[in-house]
C-alpha cells in the first residue's frame, strides 16, 4: 500500500440533492453522493479515476467517509479510501478530515 502522504486541501461541494463533487490536487475530480445522518452527522462517497503513467493505467480512487458539524461550521470526520490498481491489486488506508461549511446545504 502506498505509505501516507503530507495533509492535502481539497474543495468539496455538497449540493441539497445529495450530489458531491470533490476535487483533490493528487488524485483529481471525483463524483458521488452525500446524505444526511442523525443530528448533525453526514455521511459521503465519491469515486474517481486518474492516469498514472508509472503505473501502466488507471487508477481508480473510492472514498466512504462520515462527519459531523460542529459550531462555526467547522466539521470533523473520518474517512476509508480504497485504491484499485491497473493491474487489480487494492489498498485500502483509513485517514481523517477537517474542514468549514461556508455555506449550509442542509
Amino acid at each position: 500500500c502506498l505509505p501516507p502522504g503530507p495533509p492535502v486541501a481539497n474543495i468539496g461541494i455538497f449540493s441539497q440533492d445529495g450530489t458531491l463533487i470533490n476535487v483533490d490536487p493528487l488524485l483529481g475530480t471525483a463524483v458521488g453522493q452525500v446524505s444526511k445522518g442523525p443530528q448533525q452527522t453526514f455521511y459521503s462517497t465519491f469515486f474517481g479515476t486518474t492516469f498514472v503513467p508509472d503505473l501502466g493505467g488507471i487508477l481508480r480512487y473510492e472514498v466512504n467517509g462520515v462527519s459531523s458539524i460542529g459550531s462555526n461550521d467547522i466539521f470533523e470526520g473520518t474517512f476509508v479510501t480504497t485504491l484499485t490498481f491497473p493491474n487489480g491489486n487494492t489498498c485500502t488506508f483509513e485517514g481523517t478530515v477537517t474542514g468549514q461549511r461556508l455555506l449550509p446545504a442542509f
